[in-house]
């Protein structure tokens, strides 16, 4: 039986198709106005170039970025926000602090439901739980009423503290559904977000809400059509943790997937990074509309609870949207094969945010755009050719490039020619990748060099050395089939499901038994969605950890359960564990301060697993044919000019194989770009290694 993975980005529909034995693979246009007509379009045409009959496929897992940019181009449901009287406006007020301080221009994120769409309710829970103020019927009726006049699709409910007791949020909810449509979506905090901090957890249940409407169509499609095929089989998501979930719950929560595509790169760069013990690594996946960057140590990408989104300010933290969901923890930026290239009002050139994604695309696509790109630079100095691109389905068009290049770049800053104007456009794109890389690294405390850099996308062959050489980064990894890495990362990712619930409770307070209680009600509700899956109990692997901080303080210290808490002695000793961790992380402790517990946090994984399918090591050989070097002219920065590059079609690349540098390793989906000074041999498992060469 096969496996399809199907990662849908801005630009591109990447599809890989594999069973035991082989894995093929198909790049298309993402149909933009339908992304799951593209998607259909190439698992259509991906099984019939290989023989396969659509009954043969058990499996689909499936990627996308259309919730996150359904919230970064606000094209989501009508959604109407109901929280507690005299806190109608946290929404915009957010932190009550400016992310750049000394910026007179800031701009703040913008709410997805504007003022006239928030409406409160009185009733009120204090922090203990305790109910105070129960919600009126005739409120919520004439609330209701509203809500309908004003053709709402989605409505957020949140309530203070209802983390700790969420009755009157499930009342309101059970109430208000009773006269509403049943059209219209219902989400409480409790249900997406059950933690502290009133902002982080109304902005995370609005933004469930807000995607929820356009994911439950979208999914449903894509299962109809998908069945209307002949496809009997499960499908199932990748969530911003990269891990597997199933479509019902991805209907419910589909937050969880809004870096879903981006995690599969990291998952393949994870997966890499293991197989060549590459203890410090860097995950570079260049696509046609962004780029992501994520740190792996030992293998393992840092996983975050916390998530920006839509940022005003790409380079500053705040400046989006927090989320508050289980994800990896990577940088995404607006700087992809398609990202428009202009000149600022600096007279520099400013690469993205704007992308033109597939339709209509880079001009050289030849389908109506107007402005340069990224693509259209690399095919004016010659990386990329008009003849091989895009599993040779899309024809480029030169003209097209020069011209959007000549009147938008060159004439405007007086570049000598059109090539170095492409050459700026360039070197202004990976200066941007890599300073985002940098900054990245260093609030993470990373030390760069160090790290071998693993690129994948349509884009990160192309760039992996420009942008290695300003990160002082001296070996690169191009993982075989890197042109549709994350749909590939798809078929290594594991069911896993992570569950947070706050309880603020001082921890020598802490009641045993309540608190047991609690964790059990968590880890049933874990291994449930897990289980959902099709993984068996005995197969899925349960952890326990709690967040804690001296009271008063604002952050927190994760502190993994080696075993459960029974007795006084156990509160001991997950004090001490605290303390040991806090004073390693800032260097001193406060005894006299009590530590609090903020969050007990549940998470279910599967236990490690077979191969989901063979790597097929390449044969050795030291007898390659003369006819497979060619050569092309590439205008090459570094040598001031236009130089002869070697240039290999890398499936008739064995293993052994070595070259210097200036080279190009073309395949369907991408071109690696190799420089003078930088050399390249094939590993046994089909991945290219590139490394500096010391100056002799």
């Amino acid at each position: 039986m096969y496996r399809i993975a199907v990662d849908i980005g801005g630009t591109f529909t990447d599809i890989v198709l594999t069973d035991s034995r082989n894995t093929f693979s198909e790049k298309v246009l993402t149909t933009t106005s339908n992304p799951e007509i593209g998607a259909i379009n190439g698992i259509q045409r991906i099984i019939k170039e290989n023989g396969v009959s659509i009954d043969k496929i058990n499996t689909i897992i499936h990627g996308t970025t259309l919730a996150a940019n359904s919230i970064i181009q606000r094209k989501g449901a009508k959604t109407a926000f109901i929280t507690t009287s005299g806190i109608r406006d946290i929404l915009e007020m957010q932190y009550e602090k400016r992310f750049d301080q000394y910026n007179l221009n800031i701009k703040l994120p913008t709410p997805l439901v504007p003022r006239d769409l928030r409406f409160t309710l009185k009733e009120r829970c204090l922090a203990s739980g305790k109910i105070i103020l129960k919600p009126k019927i005739d409120e919520i009726k004439i609330l209701a009423k509203k809500l309908i006049s004003l053709n709402i699709e989605a409505v957020a409910i949140g309530f203070l503290h209802s983390y700790i007791n969420a009755e009157n949020e499930l009342f309101v909810k059970k109430t208000i559904r009773k006269f509403l449509p049943t059209k219209v979506t219902l989400c409480t905090s409790n249900q997406i977000c059950p933690e502290v901090r009133e902002y982080e957890r109304f902005s995370t249940t609005v933004a469930n809400s807000f995607v929820r409407p356009l994911m439950i169509r979208y999914l449903d499609s894509l299962e109809k059509s998908l069945i209307k095929l002949g496809f009997k089989g499960k499908i199932f998501l990748i969530s911003s943790d990269a891990g597997i979930t199933t479509i019902s719950q991805s209907k419910k929560f589909p937050i969880r997937l809004v870096e879903s595509g981006p995690a599969g790169g990291v998952t393949l760069a994870s997966y890499i990074s293991k197989s060549l013990n590459e203890d410090k690594s860097i995950s570079l996946d260049i696509g046609g509309t962004t780029a992501k960057i994520c740190y792996l140590k030992n293998g393992d990408a840092i996983k975050a609870r916390k998530f920006e989104i839509a940022r005003s300010d790409i380079s500053k933290k705040g400046s989006g949207l927090p989320l508050k969901i289980p994800s990896i923890d990577l940088l995404e930026i607006g700087a992809g094969g398609g990202s428009v290239a202009k000149v600022d009002n600096t007279g520099r050139i400013k690469i993205g945010p704007e992308s033109m994604g597939a339709n209509p695309g880079p001009s050289c696509y030849n389908l109506g755009g107007q402005n340069p790109t990224i693509t259209d630079a690399n095919l004016i100095i010659g990386r990329i050719t008009e003849k091989k691109f895009s599993d040779n389905n899309l024809a480029l068009n030169k003209t097209n490039s020069k011209k959007v290049i000549n009147e938008n770049i060159e004439k405007i800053l007086n570049f000598n020619s059109t090539e170095w104007a492409a050459v700026g456009i360039i070197e202004m794109a990976e200066e941007f990748m890599a300073n985002s890389a940098r900054t990245h690294g260093i609030e993470n405390g990373k030390k760069i060099q160090d790290h071998t850099l693993i690129a994948t996308g349509g884009g990160g062959p192309l760039h992996s050395i420009g942008i290695a050489e300003k990160l002082g980064i001296k070996k690169i990894i191009i993982p075989k089939m890197a042109g549709v890495g994350s749909a590939l990362g798809f078929l290594y990712a594991q069911a896993n499901y992570q569950i947070a619930k706050s309880i603020l409770t001082i921890l020598d307070d802490l009641d045993l038994e309540k608190i047991n209680s609690i964790i059990h009600q968590l880890t049933l509700k874990a291994q449930s969605t897990i289980i959902s899956t099709g993984l068996k109990k005995i197969n899925v692997k349960t952890t326990f950890s709690m967040e804690a901080r001296y009271k008063g303080q604002g952050h927190q210290i994760r502190i993994v359960l080696s075993k459960s808490l029974k007795t006084n002695d156990h509160l001991k000793e997950l004090k001490n564990m605290f303390i040991k961790k806090y004073k390693k992380r800032y260097g001193f402790i406060m005894p006299n301060v009590p530590v609090e517990i903020v969050s007990i946090l549940v998470t279910c994984s599967e236990k490690k697993k077979e191969e989901v399918f063979k790597n097929t090591n390449l044969v050795s050989s030291t007898v390659y044919k003369k006819n497979v070097i060619k050569y092309n002219r590439v205008f090459d920065f570094s040598a001031n000019g236009w130089v002869n590059y070697k240039t290999v079609d890398r499936k008739n690349l064995n293993c052994g194989f070595k070259m210097d540098g200036p080279v190009l390793i073309r395949e369907n989906q991408t071109t690696t770009v190799i420089p003078k000074h930088w050399e390249i041999n094939i590993h046994h498992l089909g991945h290219l290694i590139i490394k500096k060469m010391h100056k002799k």
